[in-house]
């Protein structure tokens, strides 16, 4: 995806990209999660999130977008887990699913990884959906090493399990040369 422009997206594209997310998850989570929740997703379910992100911080949040079209985003920042302190933390991604396996998703992820570095993080981590094999083999892919720290949430009566994944970064100047 030659054409492809990262940048943080404005208040007004906002709608979109939260529906990008709703339509990932449907998609992502099918069979991973209760089909009633994923059916009652709303386009809009993070737009709220997504607005007090930008205009108030410390998250950021970075979107994918060929034209006017968003095909995903990222949503990172410092850790929010207080344990995690001076960690960067990648909180969430998600690639519309017409343009998986497009490199949309390794485009993104790079470039937040990259800015948490500058930020000064030296230590990432991450949570993934306990089933979600594609996304455990592209975290893979990006250096990230899964832990044994879970976390379970209860879905709509079923119990599901994000896992810790976790990546020790090079300081700059030190990097792969």
């Amino acid at each position: 995806m030659e054409n492809l422009l990262l940048r943080p997206p404005q208040l007004n594209e906002l709608p979109d990209i939260s529906a990008l997310y709703a339509q990932s998850w449907k998609e992502t989570y099918r069979g991973l999660m209760p089909q009633a929740y994923l059916d009652d997703l709303r386009d809009d379910a993070w737009v709220e999130k997504f607005s007090q992100m930008l205009q108030n911080g410390p998250q950021k949040l970075l979107a994918a977008f060929e034209g006017n079209t968003p095909l995903g985003a990222v949503c990172f920042g410092p850790a929010r887990e207080q344990s995690l302190l001076g960690w960067g933390e990648v909180v969430s991604i998600y690639v519309h699913p017409h343009a998986w396996g497009k490199g949309v998703g390794s485009r993104l992820f790079t470039a937040a990884c990259e800015s948490l570095q500058q930020m000064g993080c030296q230590k990432l981590y991450l949570w993934y959906l306990s089933g979600n094999e594609r996304a455990r083999r592209f975290y893979e892919r990006h250096g990230f090493v899964k832990t044994p720290d879970t976390l379970q949430t209860m879905v709509q009566g079923m119990l599901v399990t994000d896992i810790r994944m976790e990546k020790t970064l090079l300081p700059p100047g030190l990097e792969k040369r």
